[in-house]
């Protein structure tokens, strides 16, 4: 007997494929003052309804496979750094981060909103460039980001 794969979406189809286990733990940069800047970023500096798409967008990521994150949940930027990407409300917002392959980890560096071409914070590219560098030279901390 054949299947259409019609009426399924896209998500449906990965989800029938591939098993339903986490391949994926979320990690964020902290500062030092042992504050997880994603966890704040989320909680303080975005809608509640926009921390809630964030958080779907984490739960649909940590299932998928690394050659199926792509947009509009995820865009690479280089070889170094790419976004988790989602809207709430019409506004895009991003999260910049980098995979630590071996660890199966996603490592979120900071939160942003986007208008047009313009992020806010401003300088959330380079922020993020320099917190990649930071934790890849072991200068400062990841940890779990748990609250999805």
């Amino acid at each position: 007997m054949l299947y259409s794969a019609q009426g399924f979406s896209f998500e449906s189809i990965a989800v029938l494929i591939y098993p339903m286990s986490q391949l994926w733990t979320f990690m964020e940069y902290v500062t030092s003052g042992g504050r997880g800047v994603i966890t704040q970023w989320a909680s303080r500096e975005i809608e509640i309804i926009a921390a809630d798409e964030f958080h779907d967008t984490l739960r649909y990521l940590e299932n998928t496979p690394r050659d199926l994150w792509v947009r509009p949940e995820y865009a690479p930027f280089d070889a170094e750094i790419g976004e988790i990407r989602f809207k709430s409300n019409g506004k895009p917002h991003r999260v910049f981060g980098f995979f630590l392959m071996t660890e199966k980890q996603y490592v979120m560096l900071i939160g942003a909103t986007k208008d047009k071409n313009k992020y806010n914070p401003r300088d959330a590219e380079k922020t993020a460039r320099r917190r990649r560098r930071e934790v890849l030279d072991g200068r400062s901390g990841i940890n779990e980001y748990k609250y999805y």
